[in-house]
């Protein structure tokens, strides 16, 4: 219940703006040394800030899953951020905070991870789709602290980009 609130009141907030849907894959190391992978699709709505160069900012929301170590995030992971999008001559630039939870399905792991970090990706928009659509692809690397249970730890993220975006629906 309380989760359709949120995005219902999501979605009212962000009537009118941008949006769009990102797949990020990648490979995962945390401070302990150990690889994994991970795989996650959020959604975003995006607003057009009036500048001399185009800036949109975006809030975005997400689930995904992946092994963190020797972990599985079985039961799934859920994500949630603000970023920034800028452009450049030929790539445009995006830098992001979020929060992520990560819940675990291994009987021996610590069950639950609630993490915070940064983002910065490059990407490029690579085919435009109708009037204001593109389909963009492009590299980002996070960086987060989570911390469950009595483990915390860094948790490093390199990884592909795709996605679908509308953007330039309302300016502000």
């Amino acid at each position: 219940m309380g989760g359709r609130f949120v995005a219902t009141a999501f979605l009212v907030a962000c009537a009118g703006c941008g949006y769009g849907l990102k797949l990020v894959v990648g490979p995962t190391i945390d401070t302990f040394g150990r690889a994994g992978v991970e795989c996650r699709v959020t959604a975003e709505a995006q607003v057009a800030v009036p500048s001399s160069t185009p800036i949109l900012l975006g809030i975005e929301a997400g689930g995904g899953g992946g092994l963190l170590g020797h972990e599985q995030v079985g039961d799934g992971a859920v994500y949630a951020g603000a970023s920034v999008y800028a452009p450049l001559k030929h790539l445009d630039l995006r830098g992001g905070v979020f929060y992520s939870g990560r819940f675990f399905s291994a009987p021996m792991s610590v069950g639950r991870l609630d993490g915070i970090g940064g983002s910065i990706g490059l990407q490029k928009s690579v085919r435009d789709i109708g009037d204001e659509g593109r389909l963009i692809l492009g590299a980002e690397a996070d960086g987060e602290y989570a911390a469950g249970g009595n483990v915390d730890r860094g948790i490093f993220l390199l990884g592909f980009q795709l996605e679908l975006s509308r953007f330039h629906v309302l300016v502000l």
